[in-house]
């Protein structure tokens, strides 16, 4: 599958906390992306994209992963260094692979 067709999942910024509504999207319905990258959370590779206008992707797939593997207890060991950095990006700060 190609990078435009990736299925995302795209939030709704809220007072700088992590989006809590979503909606499944195509990457080739938007903008082109001018950062991707991924973060290791929880044992997973999350997957992201900042686009041109400053909203934040999630893939699908790299979300719904995290979701479970944050489910499970003690399944996987915190990185705080790396939950930091995805939280910097997420709030709109920049990121670096």
């Amino acid at each position: 599958m190609e990078a435009d067709e990736r299925q995302t999942k795209r939030g709704k910024r809220h007072s700088g906390r992590l989006p809590t509504t979503w909606r499944y999207a195509v990457m080739s319905q938007f903008k082109q992306s001018v950062w991707s990258g991924s973060f290791r959370l929880f044992g997973v590779e999350v997957r992201c994209h900042t686009l041109a206008d400053g909203q934040r992707l999630i893939e699908a797939g790299s979300l719904d992963a995290l979701i479970t593997a944050m489910a499970a207890p003690d399944t996987h060991e915190i990185n705080l260094a790396e939950l930091q950095r995805f939280s910097v990006w997420q709030r709109g700060g920049g990121a670096r692979s």
